[in-house]
């Protein structure tokens, strides 16, 4: 490998699918993505999908987008959910909220099951 001359300690380095961090005296493998991989609800078939958690657990979610001529939106709340300080929220129903799951709303603001 041909790591650059003179790193200073932080300095990052790429070779292929590989990334190194020089620590002040030589060249780490940075095996962040390795950890998050092992630590991370497993990738299969959530492509796409985006990481929350309901202050527990890590889970992957469908991320849901507006503007097309219909948006759609799931009819169970399985997960704890807030709507915080600033922000308002609507469902179109009929909606359930599995049991031990809560619907937090901040004082002050909305949500509505349409």
């Amino acid at each position: 490998m041909n790591f650059p001359a003179s790193p200073t300690v932080g300095d990052t380095y790429a070779l292929g699918s590989k990334n190194w961090v020089w620590n002040g005296s030589a060249w780490d493998l940075n095996t962040l993505a390795v950890t998050f991989n092992s630590l991370a609800p497993s990738q299969t078939s959530n492509s796409g999908k985006f990481l929350t958690t309901d202050g527990t657990n890590t889970s992957w979610a469908t991320v849901v987008t507006g503007g097309g001529p219909i948006t759609q939106n799931a009819t169970t709340v399985t997960t704890n959910q807030t709507i915080a300080a600033g922000s308002n929220g609507f469902s179109v129903g009929p909606m359930t909220i599995n049991t031990g799951v809560t619907v937090t709303v901040a004082t002050g603001q909305t949500y509505v099951v349409l």
